[in-house]
């Protein structure tokens, strides 16, 4: 990104903290675990690798931007229910992968499997009125290059 920034532009981006810290996605990989394995769980976390906004900033500075905000944001996600935001990551991520393999039958039924692992982990208030309602916590950064 410091390559081709140009001039007076700038980048911004956003990184999720540690998946702890997301209940939603944390309850997802628990059940990931149950359901398909240890392996299955490695792309979800990977999406949550960054342990601390300083990391952020390390690796921007690093990179030569010297003028930068790295800043903690907290966003209320919603889910019409934990089996839709199951159904979306691994049907419309990275995660699709996982069941690349399976007939159309054999993925519904592990998407039911995690999704009922999933909410067995979420608290009660996250499946409030059958909504799945999570904070998510991301380290959200806006650099410019050094002069």
């Amino acid at each position: 990104m410091y390559r081709v920034v140009l001039g007076s532009g700038r980048v911004a981006l956003s990184v999720y903290s540690p998946i702890e810290r997301t209940l939603g996605a944390n309850a997802f990989v628990r059940a990931l675990d149950e359901v398909l394995g240890p392996e299955a769980l490695r792309i979800k976390r990977g999406e949550h690798s960054f342990a601390n906004p300083a990391q952020l900033e390390k690796l921007l500075r690093d990179a030569g931007f010297g003028t930068l905000e790295v800043h903690t944001v907290v966003q209320t996600i919603v889910f019409p229910s934990v089996l839709d935001y199951v159904r979306c990551q691994l049907l419309a991520t990275p995660m699709t992968v996982l069941l690349k393999n399976e007939t159309d039958p054999e993925r519904q039924a592990i998407i039911s499997s995690v999704a009922a692992k999933a909410a067995s982990l979420s608290t009660p208030s996250m499946l409030d009125g059958g909504k799945f309602t999570f904070p998510q916590e991301a380290y959200v950064a806006v650099a410019r290059p050094s002069d």
